[in-house]
């Protein structure tokens, strides 16, 4: 079976999909890898292979992780071997959080919006905790990430905005806390 480690924890890999392409990006093959053959049968020539949690939406659930190894040569008659492929997180989680002293002066009308481009998460039900929620990056470095509250807070109605960058595969923590 197929593990990942992480920092937080292991990642079952055995549902990720593999992919072969040739060098000129032409798709070849797809496995998913707990069940994929150890041994593949290929026409020589130049190859790599990409391969991906899931496809990735803009908003999840659930992190997206992708890797792709260096090309390779498969030469007649040959077993070729394929290093290791590191499959990084390349989706940026996002966490609401309140602070305790908080929460008694919210009203009933709160309203969290997290946006990274086109795609947006909202959050209304402070009865339940906020889930963690992971974006599509849009390049690897340097997304901005808007957050908008709008609702009532100790019976005055706020509307603001905070604005983020992050990079793909990191954590971002929005935490809305009571100022005096």
């Amino acid at each position: 079976t197929g593990e990942a480690t992480t920092r937080s924890n292991a990642v079952d890999v055995n549902a990720f999909t593999v992919q072969l392409f040739k060098e000129d990006h032409t798709k070849v093959n797809q496995w998913v890898y707990g069940t994929m053959p150890e041994l593949v049968s290929v026409l020589q020539g130049k190859y790599y292979v990409k391969v991906l949690s899931h496809i990735e939406a803009p908003v999840d659930t659930k992190p997206y992780y992708e890797g792709t190894s260096e090309v390779f040569t498969v030469k007649p008659s040959a077993i070729t071997e394929v290093n290791k492929i590191t499959c990084s997180m390349k989706s940026i989680k996002a966490v609401i959080t309140f602070d305790a002293s908080l929460i008694p002066y919210l009203g009933n009308d709160i309203r969290i919006t997290i946006s990274l481009g086109s795609a947006s998460y909202v959050h209304t039900d402070l009865s339940a905790a906020a889930p963690v929620v992971y974006f599509a990056a849009a390049t690897a470095s340097d997304n901005v990430i808007t957050v908008r509250f709008e609702g009532t807070v100790d019976g005055v109605k706020e509307d603001f905005t905070r604005t983020y960058t992050a990079n793909e595969g990191e954590y971002l923590k929005i935490q809305f806390t009571l100022k005096n």
